[in-house]
């Protein structure tokens, strides 16, 4: 092979390795994109109260909750329920001692999921 054909073959893979570097950069911010965008509509969807859940599932979702309360050493005290919705009361030391873990991991989402339907939203402005 001629030098000069050498010299043409080796920029036109230069090129060519650009553009793949280019393409798969495109491609990861496009990822990147949609997995962000589909995130904030799914806890938009949340917020608005499009994620149904069922009666079971939120009380499913309780339960593990004070499970995981009663593990760390601080079980969930005075549970009563107003409007659908249950009404619960912690001891402060439980903030600095997993008790807000144990919400978000376990009861969070349904909470937020199941009071922010409409027919609780409406039953808990009623009481």
């Amino acid at each position: 092979m001629s030098k000069g054909v050498q010299q043409e073959n080796s920029a036109h893979s230069r090129i060519t390795k650009w553009w793949i570097i280019l393409a798969c950069a495109i491609v990861m911010l496009v990822l990147l994109f949609l997995s962000d965008t589909l995130g904030r509509a799914d806890r938009a969807a949340v917020e608005k109260g499009r994620q149904e859940i069922t009666r079971a599932q939120y009380e499913a979702a309780f339960q593990n909750y004070q499970s995981c309360m009663i593990k760390i050493g601080h079980p969930i005290q005075g549970v009563t329920e107003e409007g659908m919705v249950y009404q619960f009361l912690i001891p402060k030391a439980a903030e600095d001692e997993g008790g807000e873990a144990c919400y978000e991991q376990e009861f969070q989402d349904a909470d937020v999921a199941w009071q922010t339907q409409d027919f609780v939203a409406e039953q808990s402005q009623a009481a």
